[in-house]
C-alpha cells in the first residue's frame, strides 16, 4: 500500500507531459522500510513497463576506498527480441545475498546486517522519462524477553518501595516500553522504569513490561510482593509417625521478628481462633530473645533450637500433616520459607497372600499379592529373587508359573515408603505342592556301627540270661 500514492503520482506526471517533450525524471517520496537483523527485506519496483535500463543503487559504503570505486547494486537491460533481459549484479557487498524477482525486478536482500542500513533506490529509464524511487532501510533486532532489574527499599510503616527497570535492547536500538497489569488493565506507565509501593502482607499485584521496536515486541512480568518479601520454594519433608521432625530456619541474622506458622486446623472453630505456632522477638540489649509458643496443638511437642530457631516437633501424628512456614522480618525485607510435611508409618514385614491354580500339563499358576500398609499409605513394591537377581516386577501382585516337580525358586517382596522398607519371601513350590515333609536324616557309618554293636551285645545278654534261667529251673526239679 505504501507504493500506491507513488504509482498514482507517476501516472499523473507522465500523462500530463506533452508527447514531444524530452525525457524527464519523476521522483517518488522516500519510503521508510524496517528490516529484521538476519532476515530478508524486499524493495518493490513499481510498474517497470517498457524500459531501456533499470538500475538499483545501494547505500554509500562507509569505507572511503569502497565509496570511490562503488558501482550500482544491479543493472537490468532489455535482451534481444525474444530473449530475456540481461541482469548484472555488480555490488560485491550483496553478492550471494541479493536477488531480483522475475518480471517485477523488485530487489530482495537476505541475511540483513547492520551495515545494510541506508538508502536504496531504483531508476527506470524509459524512452520519454526516468522514474526514481527510494527506500530508507532501518535494521532492528528481534526482541528477546526483557530483563527487569529490581531495587527495593523499606520506607517504614511496613511499606516497601520497589523500582522496576525494564531493558530489552543494546546499543542504539529504538525501543519503547509500556507497563501494565497482566490482567490487561490500562497502561499506567510508558517509561523504562516504574516505581511501585507494596505494603508487607498485602496481596500481590504483578506488573508487566512490554518492550516494542518497529519489528517485534516481547513481555516480562515482575512481582512487587516477591521483590519485598523473599520466598523460598516449598520443601517436601517426610516424617515418621510417632517420631520427630526438624524444620530448619536458614540464617536468621539480625531480625525484627520471626514467626513460625503451622498448617490450618481441620476444625472450623480452631481455624477461626488460630494464631502462629511460635513467635521470636529480639530481647533488650544483652538479653535473650523472647520466645512465645502459641499454638495449643503443639504444646509439649514443639521446641525451638537455640540460636538457629529451627522448629522441632515430636510425637508426630497424622493430624500434623500440612504446610509449615517461617517468616523472618528484617529492616529491609521479609523472608518466607515453607515445608510440606508428610507423615508415614514405619513399615512392618509385608503379608504375602497366595492364590494358586492348576493349569494342566503339570503347570501351576501362582499369584502372590504383597501388602504392607493400611489406608492411604503410598507404598511401592519390588519383587526379586532372594539371591539378588534383577528386579522383575514393581507391581503389588506377581504371577509365577511353577512346573510340578521342578526345583523351588522363591520370590521376595520388598515394600517401601519414603521413610522405611521391609521384605518377606514366598515359595512357588510350596504354594503348588504343599509344604515339603521333613526327611529322615541318613545315618552315618559310626552311628550304624554303634547300633549294630549294641544289637549284638543285647542278643548275647539275652542268650546268657536265658541259659541261666533254664539252668536254675533244672536244679529246682526233683
Amino acid at each position: 500500500m505504501e507504493g500506491a500514492p507513488c504509482a498514482f503520482l507517476l501516472f499523473l506526471l507522465m500523462v500530463s507531459q506533452p508527447r514531444d517533450a524530452s525525457p524527464f525524471t519523476v521522483y517518488c517520496p522516500p519510503v521508510s522500510v524496517n528490516g529484521i537483523l538476519g532476515e530478508s527485506v524486499i524493495f518493490p519496483l513499481l510498474n517497470p513497463g517498457t524500459f531501456k535500463r533499470i538500475t538499483w543503487h545501494g547505500p554509500s559504503p562507509a569505507n572511503a576506498e569502497a565509496y570511490a570505486s562503488r558501482g550500482p547494486l544491479a543493472v537490468i537491460t532489455p535482451g534481444a527480441p525474444g530473449a530475456l533481459p540481461h541482469i548484472s549484479m555488480e555490488d560485491e557487498r550483496y553478492r550471494g545475498r541479493a536477488r531480483l524477482h522475475n518480471q517485477s525486478y523488485s530487489l530482495e536482500i537476505s541475511d540483513l546486517t547492520l551495515a545494510d542500513v541506508g538508502m536504496y533506490s531504483w531508476v527506470t529509464a524509459r524512452a520519454d522519462s526516468n522514474i526514481l524511487c527510494s527506500y530508507d532501510l532501518h535494521i532492528h533486532k528481534q526482541l528477546s524477553e526483557p530483563e527487569i532489574r529490581i531495587h527495593s527499599v523499606m520506607a517504614g510503616n511496613g511499606t516497601c518501595n520497589v523500582t522496576f527497570t525494564c531493558s530489552a535492547g543494546e546499543g542504539n536500538e529504538t525501543i519503547k516500553y509500556i507497563w501494565t497489569h497482566p490482567a490487561g488493565a490500562p497502561v499506567f506507565s510508558i517509561e523504562e522504569s516504574l516505581l511501585v509501593q507494596h505494603r508487607l502482607g498485602d496481596e500481590d499485584s504483578p506488573v508487566t513490561c512490554t518492550a516494542m521496536n518497529p519489528v517485534s515486541n516481547s513481555s516480562a512480568s515482575a512481582s512487587p510482593k516477591a521483590a519485598c518479601e523473599v520466598y523460598c520454594p516449598p520443601v517436601s519433608v517426610n516424617g515418621i509417625l510417632g517420631e520427630s521432625v526438624i524444620f530448619p530456619l536458614l540464617n536468621p541474622g539480625t531480625f525484627k521478628r520471626i514467626t513460625w506458622h503451622g498448617p490450618s486446623p481441620a476444625n472450623a472453630e480452631a481455624y477461626a481462633s488460630r494464631g502462629p505456632l511460635a513467635v521470636i522477638t529480639p530481647g533488650a540489649p544483652g538479653a535473650l530473645p523472647h520466645i512465645s509458643m502459641e499454638d495449643e496443638r503443639y504444646r509439649g511437642r514443639a521446641r525451638l533450637h537455640n540460636q538457629s530457631y529451627s522448629l522441632e516437633i515430636s510425637d508426630l501424628t497424622l493430624a500434623d500433616v500440612g504446610m509449615y512456614s517461617w517468616v523472618t522480618a528484617r529492616a529491609d525485607s521479609n523472608i518466607l520459607c515453607s515445608y510440606d510435611l508428610h507423615i508415614h508409618k514405619q513399615l512392618s514385614e509385608p503379608e504375602i497372600r497366595i492364590h494358586s491354580v492348576m493349569a494342566g500339563n503339570g503347570t501351576c499358576n501362582v499369584t502372590f499379592t504383597c501388602s504392607a500398609g493400611e489406608g492411604n499409605e503410598t507404598i511401592k513394591y519390588i519383587w526379586t529373587h532372594p539371591a539378588g537377581a534383577p528386579v522383575f516386577s514393581i507391581e503389588e501382585s506377581l504371577l509365577v508359573q511353577h512346573r510340578l516337580g521342578d526345583e523351588d525358586s522363591p520370590v521376595t517382596c520388598t515394600a517401601m515408603n519414603p521413610v522405611s522398607n521391609s521384605s518377606a519371601s514366598a515359595s512357588p513350590k510350596a504354594a503348588c505342592e504343599g509344604p515339603t515333609p521333613p526327611q529322615a536324616t541318613p545315618l552315618s557309618y559310626c552311628h550304624a556301627k554303634g547300633i549294630l554293636v549294641l544289637g549284638v551285645l543285647g542278643t548275647l545278654l539275652a542268650g546268657i540270661l536265658t541259659v541261666n534261667v533254664l539252668a536254675a529251673r533244672e536244679q529246682r526239679q526233683p
